[in-house]
C-alpha cells in the first residue's frame, strides 16, 4: 500500500509540473505575438516556404551536322495553377508535321521520355533542357501570401544543348522527297566518302511521332527502321565475291560463255529471265549481273575465302550507332553451309541464307569508293552544351584496309560500266556520272501468285572523285533498276558536290 501511495504522489506532481510548463509557454507566446503584431506574423509566415509553378518544361535539341535543329525547342507542360495573361506564351512543337529522319530521331512517351531512336539513346542528356517557372512565397498552409511578388526562374537556355548527328538536313530532305516519290516500302541511305558518316536515312512507310499508338495497327510496319534491318541481298553481293577473287589473284580477263543457265549438282541456276549474256569477262559480268559467271568464279575459291572477305566488309556484324541503338547483324552462312555446292552457288550471287542491311551494303560500297579502306558507318558526332560548344566528341571510326587499291579501282570501273550500259543504267545521273550495282533478290515468298522480291541499287556519285554512296532498297519491288534506279538518279542529281 505504501508503494502505491508513493507512485500516485509522483504522478500527481508530474502532471502538475507539466501544467505549469504549458501555462508558461502559452504566456510567452502571447507576449511574443503582442510584441510582433500583425506585420510580424506576416513576415514570419513568409519564411515558411515557396511554391514553384512550372509554366513550361524543355527538352534538349537534336541537331544535324551543321547544327541545324532537327527537333523543336520544347513543349508546353500542363499548368498547375492559373497564371496572369502576360505569363501565357507559345513554344515550338518538338517535331515537324513531316518529321525529318523520324526513324532515327524516335519519339517520346506520355511523360516526355524517349522510347525509341536518338530520343531514347540520349534521353538522360536531352531530358534536362531547362524550365520556365513562377515562384511564389507561401504560408504554413501552402497558400500564396498576398502582397508578395512572384519571381520568374528561367533556365530555358538549356534547351539549346543536345546531340549532334552526322545527318545533313538538306541531304536528308533530298533523300526523303525522292524516296516518297517512288517507294512505298523500303529505305534510302546517303553516306559520305570516305568517312561513311550517314548524311541521310529514310525508311518507308513513315509515321507521326505524335500518333504512335494508332500506327501500331497499320499495315506495312511503319515503326520498323528498314535502313538498319536485314533482308535478302541478291546480286549486289557479287561485288564481295569479285573482291575475294581479285584478292586471290584471279584475272579480270577470265571469260565465261553464258548460255543463260548453269547446272550445279543437279540444280539449274538461271540468269535473269534465262537470257544468256554470251562471252563475258569480270567487268561485263558485274555490269550485266551474270549469275553463271559468278557460280563458275566461286568454283575457284574455298568457302572460307568468300566468308573472310564478307566479314572484312562488315557482313554478319551489327553496328552500334548510338548507346543501345544498333543495326541488325544480318546473317552470314558458315563454312559448313557452303560445303554444299548448291548452297555455294546460291551464295555466289547473294541468295540462300544471306541477309544484310542497307547499312552494310552502303559500307561495302564505301570501301570500294574509298580505294579499299573499310570504315564502320557512324551516326553521332557528339554532344553540345547550351552555347553549342561540342563538349563530348565521338571518336572517329578507324579505316582499315581490306582490299587493295587495285581491286577497288577495278570494281569502281565495273560499277561505272553497270551505270553506262548494264543493269544500273536507269539510275544514271543527268551529269557527272556514277558507279552502281543492282539486285533483285528472291525471297521464296508467294503472295497472290507472285513471288516477292527485294530490289536494290547501291553506288557512288560522282563517277570521278566520288563523294557520296547512295543505297536504295525497295521492299516487294520489281527489280533493282526499275524500282530503285529512279530514286538513285534523283538523289544524285540534287546532291551538293561542290562544297
Amino acid at each position: 500500500m505504501g508503494g502505491l501511495t508513493m507512485r500516485k504522489r509522483f504522478e500527481r506532481r508530474t502532471i502538475g509540473l507539466f501544467c505549469i510548463l504549458m501555462a508558461g509557454i502559452i504566456g510567452i507566446m502571447g507576449s511574443v505575438y503582442r510584441i510582433i503584431g500583425d506585420e510580424g506574423i506576416l513576415a514570419a509566415a513568409a519564411q515558411q516556404g515557396t511554391y514553384r509553378c512550372t509554366i513550361a518544361s524543355f527538352r534538349g535539341t537534336i541537331y544535324d551536322t551543321n547544327l541545324q535543329a532537327l527537333t523543336g525547342l520544347g513543349e508546353l507542360t500542363k499548368l498547375s495553377s492559373p497564371l496572369d495573361s502576360e505569363d501565357i506564351f507559345w513554344v515550338n512543337e518538338r517535331y515537324q508535321e513531316d518529321q525529318d529522319a523520324v526513324h532515327v530521331i524516335g519519339y517520346l512517351d506520355g511523360d516526355g521520355n524517349g522510347v525509341d531512336g536518338i530520343e531514347k539513346a540520349y534521353n538522360g542528356y536531352l531530358a534536362d533542357g531547362g524550365q520556365l517557372s513562377a515562384v511564389y512565397q507561401v504560408d504554413a498552409l501552402n497558400q500564396a501570401i498576398a502582397g508578395m511578388e512572384r519571381t520568374i526562374d528561367d533556365t530555358s537556355e538549356l534547351q539549346n544543348k543536345g546531340v549532334v548527328l552526322t545527318l545533313d538536313k538538306e541531304i536528308q530532305e533530298i533523300a526523303q522527297e525522292a524516296a516518297e516519290k517512288y517507294l512505298t516500302k523500303g529505305s534510302v541511305l546517303v553516306t559520305e566518302i570516305p568517312s561513311c558518316e550517314i548524311r541521310a536515312s529514310v525508311s518507308l512507310p513513315t509515321y507521326s511521332p505524335y500518333d504512335v499508338a494508332n500506327t501500331l495497327d497499320e499495315k506495312g510496319a511503319p515503326l520498323l527502321n528498314r535502313a538498319f534491318s536485314s533482308y535478302p541481298v541478291g546480286s549486289v553481293f557479287k561485288l564481295v565475291v569479285a573482291a575475294a577473287a581479285l584478292e586471290k589473284g584471279v584475272s579480270t580477263s577470265l571469260v565465261y560463255d553464258c548460255p543463260g543457265s548453269i547446272s550445279v549438282d543437279g540444280m539449274e541456276f538461271k540468269c535473269f529471265n534465262g537470257v544468256g549474256h554470251g562471252k563475258v569477262d569480270l567487268e561485263k559480268a558485274i555490269a550485266y549481273s551474270c549469275n553463271g559467271y559468278f557460280i563458275k568464279l566461286t568454283e575457284q575459291m574455298k568457302p572460307e575465302e568468300l566468308l573472310s572477305m564478307a566479314e572484312k566488309l562488315g557482313f554478319g556484324s551489327s553496328v552500334e550507332l548510338a548507346p543501345g541503338m544498333s543495326s541488325s547483324a544480318g546473317n552470314l552462312p558458315v563454312k559448313k553451309d557452303l560445303s554444299n555446292p548448291k548452297a555455294k552457288a546460291n551464295f555466289s550471287f547473294g541468295q540462300g541464307d544471306l541477309l544484310a542491311t542497307p547499312l552494310q551494303i552502303a559500307a561495302m560500297v564505301n570501301t570500294i569508293a574509298s580505294g579499299g579502306l573499310y570504315t564502320e558507318p557512324s551516326l553521332v558526332e557528339g554532344l553540345v552544351d547550351e552555347n553549342l560548344v561540342l563538349t563530348e566528341r565521338e571518336q572517329p571510326k578507324q579505316a582499315e584496309r581490306v582490299i587493295s587499291s587495285q581491286t577497288a579501282a577495278f570494281l569502281q570501273k565495273a560499277m561505272r560500266a553497270s551505270i553506262e550500259y548494264g543493269t544500273s543504267k536507269k539510275g544514271k545521273p543527268s551529269a557527272n556520272g556514277a558507279g552502281a550495282k543492282t539486285s533483285t533478290a528472291e525471297t521464296g515468298q508467294i503472295v497472290e501468285g507472285q513471288q516477292v522480291v527485294q530490289s536494290w541499287i547501291s553506288g557512288f556519285y560522282p563517277a570521278s572523285n566520288p563523294k557520296y554512296v547512295i543505297t536504295v532498297f525497295a521492299e516487294d519491288g520489281v527489280g533493282g533498276g526499275t524500282s530503285c534506279g529512279p530514286v538513285f538518279q534523283e538523289i544524285a542529281d540534287n546532291l551538293p558536290i561542290n562544297d
